[in-house]
């Protein structure tokens, strides 16, 4: 039976988890309710990030200072950690 192109399937390992417990005839009324609120927050996520597009942030443009042998990143510091 083919699925609509639409529907996604999904295979998240949590997910299967939940409803591995939610079949269980152990699982009590309490847990069932718990359970179908994870399950419908689990598949709310992935609908969403599948319908969100990524957007591109700012570009950040950082200086990189080579560290010197001892270990001082800043010429400044040497100043600042030297004894008078």
């Amino acid at each position: 039976m083919a699925l609509p192109p639409n529907v996604r399937v999904s295979t998240h390992p949590c997910l299967l988890a939940k409803l591995g417990q939610l079949r269980s005839k152990n699982t009590s009324p309490k847990e069932v309710k718990a359970l179908v609120h994870e399950i419908a927050l689990i598949l709310g996520c992935e609908a969403l990030a599948a319908a969100v597009t990524p957007l591109e942030g700012p570009k950040v443009h950082t200086t990189v200072i080579p560290r010197s042998k001892g270990g001082r990143s800043h010429p400044a510091q040497a100043d600042r950690n030297s004894v008078n």
